[in-house]
């Protein structure tokens, strides 16, 4: 009925950060509470800055280490924001991770005598990778690994991870180049995971609207940025074969 259809519209919006339940049960635009909500982008040096949602002239969100609570690079997010700062851009926190931006990471293994530690590729990505003797299989010290994170960082805590393929020591040949491919693969395929979970909302016979509209915006926006990073692999897979990662890369391109 049209009252379901109203409540599971309003619920996808507040899911998606576009609108916030307060404590007193009513709706609000997060703009309008001292909210900003948008993508995370994480410097080398711990800090970083929130890129708010349809950005126009509004201020970019700086976010200190400490003010992250778990939050990792790309991820989208929502900031409580402080804007009377003495003139200086804004400052803010993160209250709520919205979606995650990776699921996978590749980096180089370091192994103690009960746990491990995969220090990510990407020097922005925001945290070490603690592993358990229980899940790091057949990885050695100095080996590059592909990581699955089972476990999001929290509380200062590390994020916690499973290797799921051992790539080849760092001092091996290719094994550089193969790893960057691998990153971008797996990018990609999060990000066009990310676009089928919004386009889902049309397949079930959701008209494209005003209020339904970011949702779509999203999608393309996620399509395209899969298609980015596997144009990438494509590019590296010219100068390294690999069938299995040239097909899934190819797979993203004709989607």
């Amino acid at each position: 009925c049209s009252a379901t259809k109203f409540w599971n519209e309003l619920i996808a919006l507040e899911k998606n950060g576009q609108i916030i339940k307060t404590r007193f049960g009513t709706y609000g635009l997060p703009e309008k509470m001292g909210l900003v909500t948008g993508r995370l982008q994480l410097t080398s040096k711990g800090f970083g800055f929130v890129i708010p949602d349809n950005k126009g002239d509004r201020p970019d969100v700086f976010i200190s280490p400490r003010a992250l609570n778990g939050a990792m690079n790309n991820d989208r997010v929502m900031a409580r924001v402080n804007y009377d700062i003495n003139g200086k851009k804004p400052e803010g926190e993160i209250i709520r991770i919205i979606t995650r931006a990776h699921n996978k990471i590749v980096g180089t293994f370091y192994q103690s005598r009960d746990y491990a530690f995969v220090v990510p590729d990407d020097k922005n990505f925001g945290t070490d990778i603690f592993i358990s003797k229980s899940n790091w299989g057949k990885a050695r010290n100095n080996h590059k690994v592909l990581v699955k994170i089972i476990k999001y960082p929290e509380r200062g805590k590390n994020a916690e991870g499973e290797v799921i393929e051992v790539l080849g020591g760092i001092n091996e040949a290719g094994v550089d180049m193969l790893s960057l491919i691998k990153q971008y693969v797996s990018s990609a395929e999060t990000q066009l995971a990310r676009a089928d979970r919004e386009w889902a909302y049309y397949k079930n016979g959701h008209p494209i609207t005003k209020e339904t509209q970011p949702h779509y915006i999203k999608s393309q926006r996620a399509y395209a940025a899969a298609k980015n990073y596997a144009e990438k692999a494509l590019v590296l897979l010219k100068k390294t074969p690999n069938s299995d990662l040239e097909r899934r890369a190819n797979a993203i391109i004709s989607k």
